[in-house]
């Protein structure tokens, strides 16, 4: 079943996809009462994108007011346009549409894994519960909920649903597959390109030799060359201006970035050593006893564990896209693909596994939770104060870097001078004068820069620690640069 086949059933569902589904929902529920407001910077920051796409009703002009920035390209908004959709449709507000916005992303991630390894095993019920139980088992991509990294599980989530749906085209040589990838692999661009383009370089070397294996086979890469090419012309007004939006300052970073993280002990770390033992134990029963189906894990992991070290020298194009923490959670899939086939008519030990693999991830996934909690920016004393404040439409607010003033631009639609940027917005630079102050009752950093109480500011609202303060300075200047 693929990842559009789960959303456009033909027929009646049948049970274990239920199973998923219900499972996938009840995750996205448990993440989003978990926590007052989308844990992270990052989520503070894809939920004012997602205002800015609501109020503009149409395209933005500029990303105002999140970023002082007079255009709006070169953003993947994907996973924005989703908390959009529940705001404008479900009537919600900003801090309830940011969770539900977040949290459903996670049970994407759940049915995306569930459906490639279902597809890899022709359709079966046990990749369902196999894909879906990787996920669980596994320390990211749930973890990536503790920081607002909903773009990066809901890009992933596309892209292995892509891949998957690409293996299917080159097997079966149906123009629809061929389309779905399409589809699939266009959707994780314009929402989180990092998945999709280490999958792309990944595949390279298996569709050769898949046409050295068979060469009937070339009817299915055939269509999907041509599936690539559409996937290009729907994300071409995207990838026109992405590589050229990014600074000189944000290329620096990312260059740094991949050299200090391009190490194989990421795998671990992303994933945790259980998936891995497990992948160790599958890889010796498949390779026992059904060797050609080791094949593709194996050259889908190697390639993958070449591209993590990739970041090294990035030599290969689209490297600064080439995360290598992210590349490492993709080790993921073939590990899964193994899982299955591992346990393929093997229902007692199918049934030990599940029950390990349940208690392991209550365990796992609990440390998700609370550091989900300990890294929401905002309290309860925070949100009166903010659902209090009159503010000018042009007023900027002083705030620190890591408390719920990151809330301000999607809460209450009002700059900060603080805010979390992204790196295609490293140059970005502006002297403004603010009307207003705001210190949050918890600051998950422990940063305090804001300077009030003093002699430029007054007390305007106060709730436990939370506190609004008014500029009566006129002639205090702010400088406004992205923190690093």
């Amino acid at each position: 079943m693929s990842f559009c086949g789960v959303l456009l059933w033909k027929r009646t569902p049948d049970l274990p996809s239920v199973a998923v589904w219900i499972g996938a929902i009840a995750l996205a529920v448990v993440l989003w009462r978990s926590a007052l407001i989308a844990p992270g910077v990052d989520g503070a920051m894809h939920t004012a994108v997602a205002r800015i796409l609501s109020d503009a009703r149409g395209h933005p002009s500029s990303f105002y007011p999140l970023w002082p920035v007079d255009s709006f390209a070169g953003y993947p908004v994907g996973q924005p346009t989703l908390t959009a959709l529940f705001a404008t449709l479900g009537h919600l507000d900003w801090r309830v549409a940011g969770l539900a916005g977040h949290a459903l992303c996670y049970g994407l991630v759940v049915i995306g894994f569930a459906a490639a390894v279902s597809r890899w095993g022709g359709g079966t019920a046990l990749g369902l519960a196999t894909g879906a139980g990787a996920v669980l088992a596994a320390r990211s991509p749930l973890y990536f909920w503790t920081w607002g990294g909903a773009p990066n599980a809901l890009g992933l989530a596309f892209a292995v649903s892509a891949f998957a749906a690409g293996v299917d085209a080159v097997r079966s040589t149906r123009v629809r597959d061929a389309v779905a990838c399409s589809i699939l692999a266009s959707a994780a661009v314009l929402t989180h390109p990092v998945s999709f383009v280490a999958l792309a370089w990944t595949a390279s070397p298996l569709l050769v030799g898949a046409l050295v294996a068979d060469a009937r086979r070339k009817a299915g890469v055939v269509h999907l060359a041509f599936a690539a090419l559409g996937g290009l012309v729907l994300c071409a007004p995207f990838l026109a201006t992405m590589r050229h939006s990014i600074p000189a300052a944000g290329m620096s970073w990312t260059h740094t970035f991949l050299r200090e993280t391009a190490t194989l002990r990421m795998v671990p770390r992303m994933l945790h050593d259980i998936p891995l033992i497990a992948g160790a134990i599958a890889t010796i029963a498949v390779v026992a006893t059904r060797p050609k189906r080791a094949a593709v894990p194996f050259a889908l992991a190697a390639a993958l564990v070449l591209l993590i070290l990739n970041g090294r020298v990035a030599l290969l194009p689209g490297s600064f896209l080439l995360y290598p923490d992210r590349i490492a959670v993709l080790v993921l899939l073939p590990i899964a693909f193994l899982a299955h086939d591992a346990l393929w008519h093997r229902p007692r030990i199918g049934l030990a596994a599940a029950a390990c693999i349940a208690a392991h991830a209550a365990v796992l996934q609990s440390k998700t939770l609370k550091e989900g909690r300990e890294h929401a920016l905002a309290t309860e004393a925070d949100l009166r104060v903010l659902g209090a404040a009159a503010l000018p439409p042009s007023c900027w607010v002083i705030n620190n870097y890591g408390d719920a003033g990151q809330w301000i631009p999607a809460l209450l639609a009002r700059p900060i001078t603080v805010p979390q940027v992204n790196v295609a917005f490293f140059d970005l630079a502006a002297e403004v004068h603010p009307c207003a102050a705001f210190r949050g009752e918890k600051r998950a950093y422990s940063i305090d820069t804001v300077p009030c109480p003093g002699p430029a500011c007054a007390t305007l609202l106060r709730d436990g620690s939370a506190e609004l303060f008014r500029i009566v300075d006129p002639s205090l200047t702010v400088r406004v640069v992205a923190p690093r």
